[in-house]
């Protein structure tokens, strides 16, 4: 799992314009959201990416953190795979925020956690890509 979150990161620095101006200034910003032993990444820039949304636990944390930042829509939002620990707090994320595309990995999942996830994604007329 590390591996493809590795893989996925770097792809979403660069698909949400992220890069280095001069050697102090940065035109994103790399967020990786305490949730316990669950995961969350944000990549701020001119375009929002966030990474998995932590566990049930911490939901309204993620929320609020976003919030914080001003941030009020989501370009992209990836959740790597259904175990609660990294789709948790999605359905709330995708309650609370204007999301742009969706994307999910391995996308078939019998979990509580994860239906509600898709629930909200079909409540809010949103189709993710596999």
């Amino acid at each position: 799992m590390k591996r493809l979150l590795m893989l996925f990161i770097p792809i979403f620095i660069l698909l949400s314009g992220c890069q280095l101006i001069e050697e102090s200034e940065y035109t994103c910003r790399i967020h990786f959201i305490d949730t316990g032993k669950s995961d969350c990444i944000l990549i701020e820039s001119d375009k929002n990416v966030l990474i998995d949304a932590g566990d049930n636990d911490h939901q309204y944390e993620v929320v609020d953190y976003i919030n914080k930042l001003g941030i009020k829509k989501l370009d992209y939002v990836v959740n790597t795979h259904p175990d609660a620990d990294h789709c948790g707090g999605m359905d709330k994320i995708v309650e609370y925020f204007d999301i742009g595309q969706v994307f999910v990995g391995n996308g078939n999942s019998d979990k509580k956690t994860y239906k509600k996830f898709i629930e909200a994604l079909e409540d809010k007329k949103l189709n993710p890509s596999v």
